[in-house]
């Protein structure tokens, strides 16, 4: 295909086709006002085509100086990048008394109509109790998802609820599906999400107790993806062929294979002359959209002589900042040939070459990047997020892991708990510490760290409090009175006795230690919750109790800015609305698709 028509197919602004939809929808007039399918996600709650349009930001419109060369991205319009979502209707028990009587609702239809094929008994009835609350269940189910993998779940109250908190909630199992309106009547499509568990409300987050952060919360992965997500690159309409879609899935594979019990097998998958299905290489199973910008730079066919002069093009683009974050994923494409160019780029004077050379060179398994992530990890907050989805895909190299294992040590809480994170998914934190028990719903441990000791909770994906430090320590007298009956004390410089008064049941004490990891552990005894434990952590740091500073969801964005550097390579940073370091690797809100199914806005 000429040049010049390949380019025309990338201008800005041209409208994708979309890939043909995988669901019908029937809406029948006596339904409409109650059930809205077509919503705008501003609103409450929708479901994403499963396999849905392109992202823009995916597709390179740039020219390149070697225009003769026809890429795979050329040829294709990447489907199923975007975000989906999920959106369902359940019932929430063991509230504190703040539930009650709902408000006539399409929620409350959906959930007694559930209530009665599970044959529960007098629904009505327990919809009315003050301990259960109608609530809206909302699914965020990222690209590539995988059968089985956990997500959080969204709660709120509907619009008009009486549910006045959802604190110490927690959701009965629900199934989130499409709804659709057939034959009169409201049924469900196939299941996409299972969830079920406790709720940590917004109020918990935000450190304020307003009435509308405690009707919001999350239910920290509290979702099970019922099925893949498919992922694949359509072709475009001027390119269909079958010949075009195994050129393109045999190029795929020759760049990217695995092997499953010792037999190589590539991702790509030409299922028609339309469309090339892919399975995401497991190095890049947590950052899909570079795996997708990577593939869609694979050249489809080439002389030695062009490849060379490429090669020689793109190393000059690698070396200039505005350039090198494309250029290092250009040579990536390219494979193993491309690790002499990146390595030129480890000596530049520039923060963000070197960086992004490391960083292709390190999803090429070349270890020489390694020493220029971890010190991104360490010192440079606008890499960090980037740099630990790369040495992650290496956290079983001991090398790597040795340096993990420093930064447990590392100043910056976003650096240590992402070394921790790293440990964790390895199994192998144990060396550097210990667990200790919070009952089922909670994962605790205790780190060892020479540094500054850390408290860090985990209000993302799961319930999780990390101590980083060997004494940390309730200290002083003490005189703690918490709503819901809890109380702590100091009986004398090295034992607190902790109670629980609650009405109609017997008082509850608790005498503990003053290390943090036993209060906790009795505070939960007593039946405290994770939410519980953040505030009352928070509330002996503001009174200078506790010997640590309490951390949040200490996780690197992905969207932070870089600062240029000043030609002598001072300190003296200046920001340039150009030079933003955004990767756009990660969805923002306005990008999710919404030609949607799901419940509207009378939720």
């Amino acid at each position: 295909m000429p040049c010049k028509d390949a380019r025309r197919l990338l201008l800005p602004g041209k409208k994708n086709m979309m890939f043909p939809q995988s669901y019908s929808v029937v809406i029948q007039k006596p339904f409409l006002s109650l059930l809205v399918l077509v919503i705008t996600l501003s609103q409450t709650g929708c479901i994403s085509n499963w396999l849905s349009g392109s992202d823009e930001d995916l597709l390179d419109n740039s020219l390149a100086d070697w225009e003769q060369v026809v890429t795979v991205g050329d040829l294709t319009i990447p489907l199923g990048t975007n975000q989906a979502r999920a959106v369902s209707a359940a019932m929430a028990n063991s509230l504190n008394n703040t539930g009650g009587d709902p408000e006539i609702s399409p929620a409350q239809d959906i959930v007694l109509t559930e209530m009665k094929i599970l044959q529960v008994e007098n629904p009505n009835r327990i919809l009315q109790l003050p301990t259960t609350a109608v609530v809206i269940l909302e699914a965020i189910i990222p690209a590539g998802a995988k059968k089985g993998d956990r997500i959080d779940i969204k709660v709120t109250a509907p619009k008009g609820s009486n549910c006045i908190s959802l604190e110490r909630g927690y959701v009965l199992p629900s199934l989130m599906s499409e709804k659709l309106v057939l034959g009169g009547r409201i049924r469900s499509g196939s299941t996409l999400v299972h969830a079920r568990g406790p709720i940590v409300v917004n109020a918990v987050r935000e450190g304020i107790e307003s009435p509308k952060l405690l009707i919001e919360g999350v239910i920290l992965g509290g979702g099970i993806v019922a099925k893949d997500r498919p992922l694949g690159l359509r072709i475009r309409d001027s390119e269909v062929s079958v010949q075009v879609s195994s050129q393109i899935g045999a190029v795929i594979n020759a760049r990217f294979f695995s092997y499953d019990r010792g037999i190589k097998k590539g991702i790509a998958n030409p299922r028609d002359d339309k469309y090339v299905g892919l399975k995401v290489h497991p190095k890049y199973r947590n950052n899909i959209r570079r795996f997708i910008r990577v593939v869609r730079f694979i050249p489809l066919r080439e002389t030695t002589q062009q490849r060379a002069e490429r090669i020689v093009t793109i190393e000059e683009e690698l070396l200039h900042p505005d350039t090198t974050q494309l250029a290092a994923m250009k040579l990536e494409a390219l494979g193993d040939i491309s690790i002499a160019s990146l390595k030129k780029g480890l000596a530049s004077s520039n923060s963000k070459v070197r960086f992004c050379s490391a960083e292709a060179l390190t999803y090429l398994d070349d270890l020489e990047g390694i020493p220029y992530l971890v010190e991104a990890v360490r010192n440079e907050s606008v890499f960090r997020h980037w740099a630990l989805l790369a040495l992650n895909t290496k956290n079983h190299d001991l090398n790597v892991v040795e340096e993990f294992e420093s930064l447990l040590n590392a100043k910056s809480a976003e650096a240590r708990y992402g070394a921790f994170d790293a440990l964790r998914k390895r199994n192998t934190i144990f060396t550097m510490g210990k667990t200790f028990d919070l009952g089922e719903e909670m994962d605790a441990y205790q780190i060892r760290s020479t540094a500054d000791p850390l408290v860090h909770f985990r209000l993302e994906g799961r319930s999780e409090m990390v101590i980083f430090g060997s004494k940390v320590q309730v200290q002083g007298p003490i005189a703690m009175v918490r709503p819901g009956g809890m109380t702590i004390r100091s009986l004398d410089s090295n034992r607190l006795r902790i109670s629980y008064f609650s009405a109609g049941q017997d008082d509850r004490n608790i005498v503990c230690n003053r290390d943090l990891s036993d209060v906790c552990k009795a505070i939960v005894d007593l039946g405290g919750s994770y939410s519980d434990l953040i505030r009352i952590c928070f509330e002996l740091q503001k009174s200078g109790s506790l010997n640590a500073r309490v951390e949040i969801d200490a996780l690197p964005s992905s969207n932070r800015v870089y600062y240029v550097e000043n030609e002598d390579d001072s300190a003296d940073l200046t920001a340039s609305a150009d030079d933003e370091f955004n990767f756009l690797e990660e969805e923002t809100e306005e990008s999710i698709e919404q030609n949607s199914f799901g419940f509207g806005t009378l939720f």
